[in-house]
């Protein structure tokens, strides 16, 4: 599985075009995006008829700058690519901004905005980082929004006022000291979850401060 992204600087010249049908035959992409092809909506539309990835999103050039692509074939390429985020069990991060993440002023059409961007992530994942979040971020310097991951700050789970456990030479001298670490180290092991070696060291830690 592939994805093909060009800056073709232009697809008004048959030697670029079939360039790209070239790689795209040969790489077979489930989806193909174009930067700067110079050409307006209804000139992209009328080429791309005529190629195995017609389906899409295009947005017009101004002038003889810009233009953007995103190219794919009818059903089975696009398809296999949302079975893939089903199958994964990839779900939408949402966004906290603007619901657009492209936008570009245009002659005849006025300002143009765009939602290009989304962010997907497992439930295992969202369940690791609670409360992550997604920012769009405008740029003055560019049309394309700046995308910020905001995660959750990691608090210790133990108090900073409590002493560390340390063991201590004088338990050494309990008869009873053994038959306690013999005791935590079953207790431990036989803990169903979590490292082995963790759950006797915690066992231990419980049972001789006790």
């Amino acid at each position: 599985m592939s994805i093909l992204s060009w800056n073709c600087r232009g697809l008004g010249n048959l030697r670029t075009v079939n360039a790209l049908k070239r790689a795209m035959n040969k790489q077979a992409p489930i989806c193909v995006f174009l930067m700067e092809t110079k050409l307006t909506t209804e000139q992209l539309n009328n080429m791309k008829q005529n190629w195995n990835y017609n389906q899409g999103l295009v947005v017009s050039s101004e002038g003889l700058s810009g233009g953007l692509a995103l190219l794919w074939k009818p059903d089975t390429q696009m398809d296999r690519f949302c079975t893939v985020i089903h199958r994964c069990g990839f779900v939408d991060l949402g966004y906290t901004g603007s619901p657009f993440t492209w936008s570009r002023n245009h002659p005849t059409e006025g300002r143009i905005h765009i939602w290009l961007d989304r962010a997907l992530a497992t439930p295992a994942w969202k369940s690791l980082f609670q409360g992550a979040s997604i920012h769009h971020i405008s740029m003055s310097t560019s049309d394309h929004s700046m995308h910020a991951v905001y995660l959750p700050t990691v608090r210790p789970c133990h108090s900073p006022h409590r002493r560390p456990f340390r063991f201590e030479a004088m338990w050494l001298r309990d008869p009873r000291c053994v038959e306690v670490v013999q005791e935590a180290s079953l207790e431990g092991l036989s803990k169903p979850n979590g490292s082995q070696i963790t759950n006797y060291l915690d066992s231990c830690k419980a049972r001789l401060s006790s």
